[in-house]
């Protein structure tokens, strides 16, 4: 799960800022043009494949925040390297203590997949672990971010297309949503995307988690072992199995017999109450030509006239393409 947060201020360079934050450890950001960026932060200790996150990371010596880290996903030139262990969030502020505390913007990216939204359907394996690790990440923002001269009390939380089907997932949650006194986020942003859009839920996430143990070869056993059995195989050949067996990776809804703290998604988000939803304002939209790169998947095969060429700017502007 890796998180982007922006104290919105207007920027502007040294070489390194040094932040103590109690009970995580002592961070070295770099400064370019005042911009002092702190990249992947680990906010939670990495669990064991398919189990939920039990505890923030603690850095036992001084940390040079400069590593930047993807989700594990399938190769492209504009993420060449990623991996599986990614519960980190990247911090940037402006140089020096200003006066006053900033407001907080979280941009919400997910753990992704397979490695996201796997289920058992029990404790040891809850589901929806993308959600659970905003939840985090979240709670980490929450706590620490006034140690870079950030408000926890005006944080806003941002996403676009799937990131914003997370925003509303984080609304409707009660592990989320907070009360009068206590919120994790006070206003919130999604764009082009929610989590009542059908695609944004798997109905059939158990049977496809099911279908998934099978083709690893891990079925027998009690759930503590087929999860052992799923830990001795490499990041690459899990997500390459999950493809080849159309697993697909997005929420889906949790059983009852999970515990409390491990549910984002009780029931489908049609079902949720208005009235229990979180009480801060909403910002929605939608962005020019999102779903484009889908779409043009399909367009040479399905649409596109024979013999002719058609420029797929043309073909996918304008405001008709509402995903």
């Amino acid at each position: 799960m890796y998180i982007l947060i922006l104290l919105l201020v207007k920027f502007t360079s040294a070489q390194r800022e040094t932040v103590v934050v109690p009970g995580v450890g002592t961070l070295r950001g770099a400064i370019a043009d005042d911009i002092v960026s702190f990249k992947s932060i680990r906010y939670a200790y990495k669990p064991l494949r398919f189990r939920p996150v039990e505890a923030h990371h603690l850095y036992p010596e001084d940390v040079d925040a400069d590593n930047e880290t993807a989700c594990y996903q399938a190769w492209s030139s504009l993420v060449p390297v990623s991996e599986e262990d990614c519960l980190v969030l990247s911090i940037y502020k402006r140089k020096g203590n200003s006066n006053g505390l900033r407001p907080v913007l979280v941009n919400i990216h997910g753990e992704l997949g397979i490695f996201g939204f796997f289920t058992f359907e029990t404790d040891q394996s809850p589901g929806n672990l993308g959600l659970l690790d905003q939840f985090w990440a979240l709670k980490w923002i929450k706590e620490f971010i006034i140690h870079f001269n950030g408000n926890p009390d005006l944080i806003t939380i941002y996403g676009q297309s799937a990131g914003a089907a997370s925003v509303g997932y984080l609304m409707d949650s009660k592990l989320t949503r907070g009360n009068d006194t206590y919120k994790l986020f006070h206003r919130a942003i999604a764009s082009s995307g929610d989590n009542l859009a059908g695609w944004t839920i798997n109905l059939s996430a158990k049977d496809q988690s099911q279908q998934f143990v099978a083709a690893c070869n891990c079925s027998d056993g009690t759930v503590d072992e087929q999860l052992i059995c799923l830990q001795k195989i490499n990041s690459s050949s899990i997500f390459d199995i999950a493809n080849n067996i159309s697993f697909y990776g997005v929420p889906s809804i949790q059983a009852d017999t999970i515990s409390p703290e491990f549910v984002m998604v009780p029931m489908h988000p049609q079902e949720v109450d208005p009235a229990t939803r979180s009480r801060v304002p909403l910002l929605l939209g939608t962005n020019k030509d999102d779903g484009s790169v889908i779409f043009s998947r399909y367009f040479n095969r399905f649409i596109k006239p024979k013999g002719q060429s058609t420029s797929m700017s043309i073909m996918c502007c304008g405001p008709r393409l509402r995903f």
